[in-house]
């Protein structure tokens, strides 16, 4: 979707989108939480959801088997063959690119470690630090958040002078020196 001298800018956007995402979500679930109840959340991030679902019926396709599997015509076990035909060839590709691979692993890696900050960050900080649900947004969410936007603009600074590899390989580690110290 973009000129290959501008991924490294586009993945940094793509993320900061994601986490700005986190970043607000979290950010306001905990006063939403305090104020309203589980209950009217669960509504409203059902609502939310097939909101997204009705959403994605209307976007286009951006490739020729996306098209394919849209198409009224194909019945369900086509499609699964078209499925596994693409699985296949992108694992024949992985396989033949043993650098994408580490970067798949390192992502893994990273995605987890960040998710289990996720998951053990409100017990720790509602057991430990006594917050109530609505602190734990305001005092640990939002710096985090934050942090995470500036440490991707910081990379896309810094890819300049330092290679990629050791940028991402340092993050991954920061990430997981983050989770030890929690």
């Amino acid at each position: 979707l973009v000129d290959r001298s501008h991924l490294f800018l586009a993945n940094t956007v793509s993320t900061m989108n994601n986490y700005a995402s986190f970043l607000i979500g979290f950010s306001i679930a905990g006063p939403l939480l305090y104020f309203f109840g589980p209950q009217t959340i669960v509504l409203l991030g059902l609502t939310l959801m097939v909101g997204a679902l009705a959403l994605h019926y209307f976007l286009p396709p951006i490739d020729h088997h996306l098209r394919e599997l849209r198409h009224s015509s194909i019945h369900f076990l086509q499609s699964l063959f078209l499925i596994k035909g693409r699985l296949l060839e992108g694992m024949a590709f992985i396989r033949h690119h043993p650098l994408l691979l580490l970067v798949i692993i390192q992502a893994a890696f990273a995605f987890m470690v960040e998710r289990s900050f996720i998951s053990l960050m409100p017990n720790f900080s509602e057991e430990l630090l006594h917050f109530t649900t609505k602190d734990i947004s305001t005092y640990l969410i939002v710096p985090t958040g934050i942090g995470a936007v500036l440490g991707a603009l910081a990379a896309n600074k810094l890819k300049v002078r330092i290679s990629k590899p050791v940028i991402v390989n340092t993050g991954i580690v920061l990430d997981g020196l983050g989770l030890l110290l929690v």
